[in-house]
């Protein structure tokens, strides 16, 4: 199972106007995608979750350890995405996790370029 948040250009275009609009000026995407497939088989921890979470039925409601192993996967797969750690460095959000090189080098913005 994965879940991608990506703004979609062209469905913001359709809605907001032309992609050239003042309105699009320093628009800056995020490509955070998790998939439980991610979770690092050689770190204990996280692969004690992956089985559970795989496992876990999609239904309209969960059991509560689902939920628990869903918020704890989840939860690890953000924190190790370049692009969620690029997100929350942007914005100025302290997180101990955040390893600045990684989410810089990991997740490249456009306006990165227009800096050198």
């Amino acid at each position: 199972m994965a879940v991608t948040t990506v703004l979609s250009l062209k469905f913001l275009s359709t809605i907001l106007g032309a992609a050239g609009a003042p309105l699009f000026a320093g628009l800056m995407v995020y490509k955070i995608e998790i998939d439980f497939d991610q979770l690092r088989a050689n770190e204990a921890q996280q692969r004690a979750l992956n089985d559970p979470a795989k496992a876990t039925p999609a239904l309209w409601t969960i059991t509560k350890p689902n939920l628990d192993v869903i918020e704890q996967a989840g939860a690890k797969l953000l924190h190790q995405h370049p692009c969620f750690q690029r997100l929350l460095s942007d914005l100025g959000v302290p997180a101990d996790f955040i390893d600045v090189t990684f989410a810089q080098t990991g997740c490249p913005q456009a306006a990165d370029h227009s800096q050198l």
